[in-house]
């Protein structure tokens, strides 16, 4: 089997700090390392191969809930201080083969940055997983000033529900659709992909579809100024699990050096239910929080 440590490789995270008064730079954001946080344990890991065999969903098998706890972005290209309008596709989850969409909020970024800081954003019901890919594509569409009011009104109006059943989630689509109507084509997405870890081989371990809480570090390219050297193996060491979002322990605060996404994927066997899973967190209605400050 393969080693399930990764080679060393080096990456660049944000320097200690940034002048308030710099200007706006764009990152385009594309790779990410993927780290593991299991039942109580705060630290995340790399994916070993024991939690391949111990935690994986099973192929036809296993019923799967997906909550997607926290994300946090900044520096997003073409989008600066605008408004943002919030929203996530997921394939793979349906068995009619349609993708579970929905737009979840708006929310303006906030300081130099434009940080954007969501928690407890949406939560999918159980499903048995079939062995598809699961691919994940978070879309952000910048809103129009004179858009703003209206499109705010719009989610006041909608009230989004604790638990999506994957099967049916057409109005969400269909209120997905009828927000982004009224935002700019100026958008930008991060998209990923989970496989199932019942292949007999994968490339890289760190994407297949495992139960557990999923930390997924988003790193910026060789060339972006602003960004320090470190390594892949360094980041576990300094940073912990405080509720959804991670903390930073080498400056007490939380981690906003680079965007991040946690997600947590309950594994449930027969006769279990989300809420008595041992992988399971306790699944809370969406709500978003404001963007963080920087220091």
């Amino acid at each position: 089997m393969r080693n399930s440590f990764p080679d060393i490789r080096v990456i660049f995270v944000a320097t200690f700090a940034f002048s308030s008064s710099c200007a706006y730079t764009a990152v385009d954001w594309k790779n990410h390392v993927a780290l593991r946080s299991i039942g109580s344990q705060l630290a995340p890991s790399h994916v070993t191969n024991e939690e391949i065999e111990d935690a994986k969903i099973r192929e036809n098998k296993d019923k799967v809930a997906i909550s997607l706890d926290a994300v946090f972005f900044r520096n997003l290209p073409r989008l600066g201080n605008a408004s943002v309008v919030f929203g996530v596709s997921i394939e793979g989850i349906r068995a009619d083969g349609k993708p579970f969409k929905a737009a979840l909020d708006i929310r303006k970024g906030v300081g130099p940055h434009a940080f954007l800081s969501f928690n407890n954003i949406v939560a999918i019901e159980p499903f048995r997983y079939s062995g598809q890919n699961i691919r994940f594509s978070l879309q952000f569409h910048a809103v129009p000033p004179k858009n703003v009011p209206n499109v705010t009104d719009e989610f006041a109006r909608w009230n989004k529900p604790c638990f999506r059943p994957p099967e049916s989630a057409d109005e969400g689509a269909d209120f997905y659709e009828r927000v982004i109507e009224k935002v700019d084509h100026a958008d930008w997405k991060y998209s990923f992909t989970f496989v199932s870890a019942d292949r007999p081989f994968v490339e890289r371990p760190n994407l297949l579809l495992t139960a557990g809480r999923h930390v997924l570090i988003i790193l910026p390219p060789s060339d972006a100024s602003g960004f320090q050297r470190t390594t892949e193996l360094s980041l576990p060491k300094r940073l912990r699990m405080r509720g959804v979002r991670l903390f930073d322990l080498e400056r007490g605060t939380e981690y906003t050096d680079t965007p991040y996404i946690v997600i947590n994927l309950t594994r449930l066997k027969r006769g279990e239910s989300a809420l008595n899973s041992p992988t399971s967190v306790v699944l809370v209605r969406p709500h978003s929080e404001g963007g963080s400050v920087e220091k």
